[in-house]
């Protein structure tokens, strides 16, 4: 949904001049605060009568609504948001037994969501239960949900490798926390899972690696995913990749560049961050930082512009324009003279252009709560990736210099290094 009505209307001028539209950032708050109003309005209650299961995830649902009140909490330091946050992610968690909480009406008896399940699962509730804890100060919160994160997280590890729904995502989730959080325990965890993935990793001819479970290249489901949990796991914790790590990341983004139709075979999807080459995109980029390899950049740049040769109806994060503009982002910071940002931003705007009753999910990755992250992003020139699968920006925008000097001095020496050599500074 756009801005309110109010905002697509020209400002008159002191004196009855000309009129003036209202400026980009003007445009992006407007929706930010009309989201956030409306929003306020509804409880667990509506989306179970709006929306067709699905409805505790962070990609689907009340878990995903919670993120974005607390991430827009975060940035402004406003108490407000961070409390419908903390609203948000108790019916989330209230609600989790119910046996649509992250399945459809159309599921089978015998169906059922894996519980260590990131963006789809149980998992990405205590992920977002931990954050609005520590950002609310309250530390028994906090230690419960990472005890929940770190248990589903474990019983993961015996499952699918994949990155949505398999250990990949709750090592990602894991990197994201450290940086964030910090905590010996947190580390522990990372380690554990860290290992695990690299004994179960399945090396092949030519470079290729993969892992049970897995299927094809892509970022959601496949090998490009499980690569972007190691490498944010190694950002984020100081540690080594293993040997196989580049060369396996090369033949994946040569694969993209030569043969998109591996990842999927319609054009207007391949700027898709699930499936299409736009993820390994993003990979690409994220690992040139960490690696200082400037093959990866060369290789980010012309993948993501044969990605973006077509662009996708749909405006979610998950397959839409949201996602592809968030891949972006950190592109145009390390490419600043390509056409990455301008293409953002239009993008991005794009997205506000789907009315609220049309979209027919609600949480981040396949529903609206997406699009204000976007916004904010785009707002105060934040140029971190897709959320939930990318680090988040380091401090509240406007935090004292003080605040600053003593946050960082109080996180592990590992945490500080990740932080200057992986995120770019933020604006």
């Amino acid at each position: 949904m756009g801005p309110p009505s109010d905002s697509r209307r020209s400002s008159a001028a002191p004196g009855g001049g000309p009129a003036s539209a209202p400026s980009v950032p003007e445009f992006f708050g407007a929706y930010i605060d009309d989201y956030f109003g409306s929003i306020a309005r509804l409880s667990w209650a509506d989306l179970v009568r709006d929306q067709e299961g699905l409805y505790a995830s962070l990609a689907f649902g009340t878990a995903g609504i919670a993120y974005t009140h607390w991430y827009a909490g975060y940035l402004r330091g406003d108490e407000i948001l961070l409390a419908e946050a903390e609203r948000w992610i108790r019916a989330a968690l209230a609600g989790q037994r119910h046996r649509f909480a992250f399945l459809t009406p159309r599921a089978q008896p015998g169906d059922r969501m894996p519980p260590g399940a990131y963006l789809y699962g149980r998992a990405g509730l205590s992920f977002v239960h931990a954050l609005i804890a520590r950002s609310r100060d309250e530390r028994r919160a906090e230690r419960r949900a990472l005890a929940c994160f770190a248990e589903l997280s474990r019983a993961a590890a015996a499952g699918t490798a994949e990155l949505y729904t398999g250990s990949a995502g709750c090592l990602a989730a894991t990197a994201i926390l450290f940086q964030h959080l910090g905590g010996g325990k947190l580390l522990d965890l990372g380690t554990e899972l860290s290992a695990t993935l690299r004994q179960r990793a399945l090396l092949g001819g030519q470079g290729n690696v993969t892992w049970n479970g897995v299927h094809g290249l892509g970022l959601a489901h496949g090998a490009a995913g499980v690569h972007l949990a190691l490498l944010l796991w190694s950002a984020a914790a100081g540690s080594d990749l293993p040997y196989w790590f580049a060369p396996s990341l090369a033949a994946i983004l040569d694969t993209a560049l030569q043969f998109p139709e591996r990842f999927t075979r319609r054009e207007q999807d391949r700027c898709s961050l699930c499936n299409g080459i736009i993820g390994p995109a993003f990979l690409a980029l994220r690992a040139a930082q960490v690696l200082q390899e400037p093959s990866f950049l060369a290789a980010a740049r012309a993948i993501t512009a044969l990605a973006t040769a077509r662009l996708p109806d749909c405006s979610d994060l998950c397959c839409g324009r949201a996602g592809c503009a968030f891949a972006l982002l950190p592109l145009a910071r390390q490419d600043p003279g390509g056409p990455w940002r301008k293409l953002a931003q239009d993008l991005a705007l794009s997205t506000l252009l789907c009315d609220r009753a049309d979209w027919s999910l609600a949480g981040l990755f396949g529903g609206e709560a997406a699009i204000p992250c976007l916004a904010l992003n785009m707002t105060l020139g934040i140029d971190s990736g897709p959320p939930c699968l990318d680090f988040i920006a380091s401090f509240p925008i406007g935090a004292r210099i003080s605040d600053r000097h003593s946050a960082a001095s109080s996180l592990p020496s590992c945490d500080r290094t990740a932080r200057s050599s992986f995120m770019a500074p933020r604006s």
